[in-house]
């Protein structure tokens, strides 16, 4: 231990050549009282409400703490998980920003200095007829915790960290966004910034309910929501190859997401590459491939060819 041994006549860890007042004192500044603990500051107390879940969810979902941090390490594509709410424009969106620095500068800008520490109360009150109630353990009123999140979206938005989850007591799962039942995702880490975000905007637009499946958030609505600036649209019927691979090329600094046809045979035509009416975040060129990442929670690469085919529209542009 630093070379302290322990024994009897040994001296206080510390400078030496300090001397010790008579009775001996322990080593620091004179005519200062130790802080004790009742001079802390209390912490604050802070009372939010829980959102509506996603349509469709009621008797499905459970209502925890989250504990998991906001980050670890640096952020990346990878750790988006659109989870179940039909919410992809949302998720490739943060994926795409995740993607490239300045997206990346965007998103530490919404979450700068966003998690706080407070006495937290989540009233259940409004949402406890939606949440599954088992009988032998009834579902609390409100759920305690020791911090909240205040994000910078369209406008100022707090919420706590108290998160959807699946209808599991032990080892239960987020139900939204970073969702990771699928045993496909590799080398997940439990971090929360992608459910922060996505729960500030459930916040903000009125409930999980109204930013999922809703014919209003189309992908340049949100992008403008998220990434605060609206972007650019690339129509690829109407581009040549070369006009589409620069902007693919490009987005490794440019945040791009490519949005699918409304084809429900998509997914049987590409075998099972490929879903329809979702988003993909664009990552870059890979040889002759072009290689997206579907916020589900994987990379997927496709030719020029089946982009024209099963793609229709590239929204570009720097937050």
């Amino acid at each position: 231990m630093d070379g302290f041994t322990g024994h009897g006549s040994g001296r206080t860890p510390g400078p030496l050549g300090s001397s010790t007042l008579v009775g001996g004192r322990i080593p620091g500044p004179q005519r200062r009282r130790p802080v004790r603990v009742a001079d802390a500051k209390p912490l604050s107390k802070k009372t939010f409400e829980m959102p509506n879940p996603g349509p469709g969810d009621s008797g499905r979902v459970r209502v925890h703490a989250v504990e998991w941090k906001l980050f670890d390490g640096g952020v990346s594509p990878s750790q988006v998980r659109q989870g179940r709410l039909a919410n992809c424009p949302l998720a490739s969106i943060l994926a795409a920003l995740a993607n490239t620095k300045v997206g990346r500068t965007r998103i530490d800008n919404i979450l700068k200095a966003a998690e706080r520490h407070a006495n937290v109360e989540t009233n259940l009150s409004g949402v406890l007829d939606k949440l599954d109630n088992d009988p032998e353990s009834p579902t609390p009123k409100k759920i305690t915790s020791k911090r909240y999140f205040a994000l910078t979206l369209a406008k100022n938005i707090e919420t706590s960290d108290a998160f959807y989850t699946d209808n599991v007591d032990r080892d239960w799962n987020l139900f939204y966004m970073q969702h990771n039942e699928d045993r496909r995702i590799e080398n997940r880490k439990d971090i929360l910034w992608p459910a922060v975000i996505e729960k500030a905007y459930a916040v903000q637009r009125g409930g999980y309910d109204k930013i999922s499946e809703s014919k209003d958030l189309t992908l340049a609505v949100v992008w403008k929501d998220i990434a605060g600036k609206n972007p650019d649209g690339l129509k690829l019927e109407d581009k040549t190859d070369k006009e589409i691979l620069d902007v693919v090329k490009a987005a490794g600094n440019v945040p791009a997401v490519a949005a699918s046809r409304k084809d429900s045979g998509i997914e049987t035509d590409s075998s099972n590459k490929l879903t329809d009416d979702h988003g993909y975040a664009v990552l870059g060129l890979q040889g002759s491939k072009i290689e997206l990442y579907n916020p589900w929670g994987w990379k997927v690469s496709v030719s020029m060819k089946e982009l024209r085919k099963y793609f229709e529209l590239i929204q570009f542009g720097n937050p």
